[in-house]
């Protein structure tokens, strides 16, 4: 019994960072070194009451420049490549929240 238990393990493949994203990102970003990075609030409907934009666009650009620069990658202003992240927040109260995350890059 373990060895079938075994091989049924075996046969399910491993989920790496690299099967997120289009096999072509690793030719278009081969040679980026740094990126003008933000995040961006583009709609907020229905939910200040429940949450401060100010705070929510903050958090999220924080975290958002922390991921290429945990990997290496400069963010700079004056970087020749835009990497925005826009987000998208909706809902009905505290009841229902929803949203919509679109990260774009131009070089």
């Amino acid at each position: 019994m373990s060895k079938l238990i075994i091989l049924i393990l075996l046969a399910i493949p491993a989920v790496s960072s690299a099967d997120v994203f289009p096999d072509a990102n690793n030719i278009a970003l081969k040679d980026v070194r740094a990126f003008d990075a933000s995040a961006v609030v583009s709609s907020f409907l229905g939910v200040e009451d429940v949450i401060n934009r100010s705070s929510l666009e903050t958090a999220t650009n924080d975290a958002f420049v922390l991921g290429p620069r945990r990997d290496g990658v400069e963010v700079n202003v004056a970087a020749p490549n835009y990497l925005r992240c826009y987000i998208q927040v909706g809902g009905d109260g505290p009841g229902l929240i929803v949203y919509r995350i679109s990260i774009r890059l131009w070089d």
